[in-house]
């Protein structure tokens, strides 16, 4: 997953490598970034802030972007995300097609890395639903405030009862 602030991107380390693995073209920014906060980061996201590099993970539509999904509601993201798997089934299957007729091998490729691309972006949205439903713990950049709902109302909670 990814967040999208002002300034930056942050992006978890394991879509790093991922996209080392399975993308044609990455900003060499990314990767290096990934190598200079390798021992320094605390947890799983590297702060992007090259414009080149940013520009890239925003257009990533395969990476959700977590501050778009953190306060909606589980229908509202199940919605996004079946639209998703709906648009890139279409996709798919003219590629499977293509493929049918062509033997092409560069039509082959295309189908095997957009096929990664919509199971990654399914981890990772069931990531994200498992973070808003307090299944999995999200450990965020220090930087970066937490505005969710649900973390609002358990600060509220913790500062009435004075619990830490």
């Amino acid at each position: 997953m990814k967040i999208v602030t002002k300034n930056a991107v942050y992006i978890e380390k394991e879509d790093i490598y991922f996209m080392i693995q399975y993308l044609d073209i990455i900003p060499f920014s990314i990767i290096q970034a990934s190598k200079n906060n390798n021992c320094k980061s605390t947890n799983n996201f590297i702060k992007i802030t090259e414009p080149d590099a940013i520009k890239f993970l925003i257009k990533q539509s395969w990476l959700p972007n977590y501050n778009a999904l953190k306060d909606l509601s589980l229908d509202q993201i199940t919605y996004i995300g079946y639209e998703y798997v709906s648009k890139e089934t279409i996709i798919l299957n003219a590629i499977l097609n293509e493929l049918e007729a062509s033997n092409n091998k560069n039509e082959l490729h295309n189908y095997i890395s957009r096929r990664r691309k919509l199971d990654y972006y399914m981890i990772s949205l069931k990531s994200i639903i498992n973070v808003i439903t307090g299944i999995e713990k999200l450990s965020l950049p220090e930087e970066l405030e937490v505005t969710s709902n649900s973390n609002k109302i358990t600060n509220l909670m913790r500062k009435i009862f004075r619990k830490k």
